[in-house]
């Protein structure tokens, strides 16, 4: 059944041939990664009003991505309506994003959109980080929203995430990440609380 619906959805995410990648600078030891998220989703509205304006077409339908960098810090990955961009475009485009934008043509959008969605989907630091401030994975427009719901449907992960022994993530107001060894040397008086870790960081909140 799912296979059926999948092949179904296919045709119209496979005209989703341009991929926008939006990235932003983060200190991974000064900066707070709840902040860093509203930051990203901020830039992204302004961005779209804008290019909205300077190539109508081009945001009639997307799928936005939210991955996260080891550092567990945020960038977006867009799959939207094929375009060529000529050099002085593509110059324009950027213009319009403080920091990296970066455009490449998706040879496969819908093994893209599958991919993405089902990576992070089962990469539990993120989905426990997402469940802590309270943010979405995806992003899209209202045309694609069904196509994109059945995608997430295979790949749903039913577990719902807690802090240790059931404290909920909502009494944490602020979260940074810290290398291990920075984790290690973490004075008490700090208040930061150990939330999730991966290889190679590990994320800490302040109580509210």
């Amino acid at each position: 059944m799912f296979a059926r619906r999948l092949n179904e959805v296919k045709p119209t995410i496979q005209s989703l041939k341009t991929m926008i990648t939006l990235t932003q600078q983060y200190n991974i030891s000064q900066d707070c990664i709840g902040c860093s998220y509203d930051h990203i989703y901020h830039n992204w509205n302004l961005f779209r009003k804008d290019a909205k304006k300077m190539f109508p077409n081009l945001l009639n339908k997307y799928l936005i991505v939210v991955e996260p960098h080891k550092s567990m810090f945020p960038h977006y990955h867009i799959l939207t309506e094929y375009h060529n961009f000529n050099k002085n475009e593509l110059s324009d485009l950027r213009s319009l994003y403080p920091y990296r934008l970066n455009v490449s043509q998706a040879k496969n959008p819908s093994g893209y959109a599958y991919k993405y969605l089902a990576k992070e989907q089962n990469n539990d630091n993120f989905q426990c980080l997402l469940s802590s401030l309270n943010k979405r994975q995806y992003y899209t427009s209202k045309s694609l929203l069904p196509s994109v719901k059945t995608i997430r449907e295979k790949y749903r992960d039913p577990k719902v995430w807690y802090v240790g022994s059931g404290k909920e993530f909502s009494n944490y107001s602020e979260y940074r990440c810290f290398s291990k060894n920075e984790a290690q040397s973490l004075p008490f008086n700090l208040n930061w609380e150990h939330i999730c870790s991966n290889k190679s960081y590990s994320v800490f909140g302040k109580r509210i």
